[in-house]
């Protein structure tokens, strides 16, 4: 795939550059501050660049050329296994590898017999998140819809992602727009050279807890910090794909499962026996309160702590959950979900 940034009348040149402290993309017209200080990398393959200030634009460090020569193994072999893998779940019309556009060149592209058209992107490389959301956006207005495969083992993602609940990761600004795009998931498959790790895979990103303390807070407070994620395993069933279109983006997607709205019911499910096991002490009591270490400790194994705590303390789409906290009998403080019986329980199953 060749960078629309790259002028190919000499593919050494590069007239932009990501910078992985910041994050972000640059072009040579918008550097920002003090540019000198910090590590480049080029946005089509990856490599290691460095702007050369008496030329005025960026250049390869230690490689000769970018462009069709500097396309990795990994990113032919995603390129190659969706090509054949989309026709043998989906009714296709036509398939092309590297097929052209305006302004773009698309991975893998598909039209479909129900007329709907696919651009499979197979990302190996750095991307900024702006040039994904840009991308995504472009294919939109020419009615494409878009599914980014990520490499949960190159150079695009913060810290390697595999097929497991991982915590304490770094994760990329377009690891999580692609999160967004895709309404709570990210898709990965693990290549390394000609070899499939692991096959395709999604993961929910959730932001990792931290308890923290000041000397105004001895006892310390619960905060949700974005400099590390932890990652949560979902099922791809099969690669059926689905198409979804919002007001910036059309996307497809496979016909999996949300994991964030698994998690949900699973919670629900939590409280309703919970409920019913109070029921069956015969207990007067119409209000319960529920540890959420009952509940992170029981759920954690199949989500993840901090995806478990971060739902039951929003609880936006838990139906009527209150959360506090109390000290208990030595003196720790412990945080509860204070819920009715009757929101989960029906009245007639009442003693």
């Amino acid at each position: 795939m060749i960078s629309d940034n790259i002028v190919m009348e000499d593919s050494n040149k590069l007239y932009s550059a990501f910078c992985p402290t910041l994050d972000k993309e640059y072009s040579i017209d918008n550097l920002p501050d003090k540019y000198e200080h910090f590590k480049w990398k080029c946005p089509e393959c990856g490599r290691k660049a460095y702007f050369e200030e008496s030329l005025g634009y960026f250049q390869h460090k230690g490689v000769p050329r970018c462009g069709r020569e500097a396309e990795s193994i990994e990113h032919k072999v995603m390129k190659a296994y969706w090509y054949l893998m989309i026709p043998k779940f989906n009714q296709v019309k036509t398939k092309e590898i590297e097929y052209k556009i305006e302004g773009h060149e698309i991975d893998v592209y598909f039209e479909f017999e129900n007329g709907k058209k696919v651009a499979i992107e197979c990302q190996n490389s750095i991307m900024s998140k702006d040039k994904l959301r840009r991308r995504t956006r472009d294919y939109a207005k020419k009615d494409i819809y878009t599914l980014w495969i990520f490499n949960g083992h190159g150079s695009f993602v913060g810290d390697k992602k595999n097929p497991q609940n991982q915590e304490e990761l770094a994760v990329r600004k377009a690891e999580l727009a692609a999160h967004s795009i895709y309404k709570g998931r990210v898709y990965y498959m693990n290549v390394e050279g000609k070899k499939i790790i692991s096959p395709p895979f999604a993961l929910h990103i959730a932001s990792t807890l931290e308890h923290k303390t000041s000397d105004l807070n001895p006892l310390g407070y619960d905060k949700f910090t974005k400099s590390k994620y932890s990652v949560t395993i979902g099922k791809i069933p099969s690669y059926e794909i689905v198409f979804e279109s919002s007001k910036f983006y059309k996307i497809t997607r496979f016909n999996d499962k949300n994991i964030g709205s698994s998690c949900n019911e699973k919670i629900t499910k939590f409280i309703t026996e919970y409920c019913d096991t109070q029921l069956k002490k015969k207990t007067n009591k119409r209000i319960v309160k529920i540890p959420i270490k009952e509940i992170t400790s029981s759920l954690e194994p199949r989500f993840g702590y901090n995806l478990v705590y971060r739902k039951l303390k929003k609880a936006n789409h838990i139906k009527k959950i209150k959360t506090q906290q109390k000290f208990d009998d030595t003196g720790n403080l412990h945080d509860y979900i204070v819920i009715r019986i009757t929101d989960y329980i029906k009245k007639e199953h009442f003693f």
